[in-house]
């Protein structure tokens, strides 16, 4: 990932965490871990992950996001009570 687009997603996940703090989505302490994190990782942690997720143990949770807010061209899901052991993780 390029540098600037790196500084450009530090500067959106700061400010999504200020914003959810303000919604009463997370607690302050939850923001300043997140605010805290972001920026202490170094360009080597933003590397390329890809979450596999089966979809047949998760479909009755999944919301479909509409695509006026989606990432890229497909469907695109949100399954808010997602668990670590429902995924796996592969990265390069």
């Amino acid at each position: 990932m390029h540098n600037a687009k790196i500084i450009a997603q530090k500067a959106s996940l700061k400010s999504l965490a200020i914003k959810w703090e303000s919604l009463g989505e997370i607690s302050t302490d939850q923001k300043d871990e997140i605010i805290s994190m972001v920026d202490m990782a170094s360009f080597n942690h933003w590397r390329p992950l890809l979450y596999v997720i089966p979809y047949d143990a998760v479909r009755p949770r999944a919301q479909l996001v509409p695509v006026s807010q989606c990432a890229g061209f497909g469907n695109e899901y949100i399954i808010a009570d997602l668990q670590r052991s429902e995924f796996d993780i592969i990265e390069w």
